[in-house]
């Protein structure tokens, strides 16, 4: 199960960038993702024992994608859980038919 945690949007030289740090397997992470291009721009490869270090890491992350030094990052907390069985269940699914939707 992952829960996620705090998140951030960060707007800087034409880059909409959102971050998000989440909660699995005893430990933090965090993940960047480009709202525009929507791509992943840094997916967190290393884990953190508190959601403050997980939080500075994303942050610097950002700010090498964007460029510029440190600004202000307003994070705000999420409540949602996410069951990895859901997801590959849903991935799984075959797409309905027109009858069905009908």
């Amino acid at each position: 199960m992952v829960i996620l945690g705090s998140e951030a949007e960060l707007h800087s030289n034409g880059v909409h960038l959102l971050l998000r740090t989440y909660f699995s397997e005893g430990s933090y992470a965090y993940m960047v993702h480009n709202l525009y291009g929507g791509m992943p721009v840094g997916l967190c490869q290393e884990r953190f024992k508190t959601a403050q270090e997980a939080m500075r890491k994303a942050e610097e992350v950002a700010f090498r994608a964007v460029g510029s030094g440190p600004v202000a990052v307003n994070w705000k907390g999420t409540q949602a859980i996410v069951s990895r069985s859901e997801q590959s269940r849903l991935v799984s699914m075959p797409p309905k038919s027109r009858q069905d939707i009908e």
